[in-house]
């Protein structure tokens, strides 16, 4: 028996690379990442209070992981977020070293700004009988 036939011989990084070619579209993937590796754009347009920041925090602390997977970009051979900069903000005060990111490979930096822009401005609203 070999990693093709047997997922659990796969190393993390090939079962990922694996999953990525079955569901995802061309040029993006899923991978895990060293946290410090991920570097935040210059400018980002959505704030989080400090008491929201420290709740998510708190959050993520108690399962010693992010519950939902931000938006990177390779770009020039980096890692860039495109969105989810206050998870990763916060994974990093929780003490998390490793992450699983949703990354588009080779895409302009104009790209990775629409992205970040639009990523920030599409959002729902709470339902107040909810």
């Amino acid at each position: 028996m070999n990693a093709e036939t047997n997922p659990a011989l796969m190393n993390t990084r090939d079962l990922l690379a694996e999953v990525s070619a079955r569901v995802l579209p061309d040029g993006l993937s899923i991978e895990q990442v060293d946290i410090e590796d991920l570097r935040e754009q210059d400018v980002n347009p959505r704030s989080q209070d400090s008491q929201m920041f420290d709740q998510l925090v708190s959050n993520i602390k108690k399962m010693s992981a992010l519950e939902s997977v931000p938006l990177c970009a390779k770009v020039d051979g980096k890692m860039e977020i495109i969105s989810g900069h206050h998870r990763i903000r916060a994974a990093r005060n929780a003490g998390v070293t490793k992450i699983l990111v949703l990354v588009y490979d080779g895409i302009e930096r104009e790209s990775v700004v629409a992205k970040q822009l639009a990523h920030n401005t599409i959002q729902g609203k709470d339902d107040p009988e909810l």
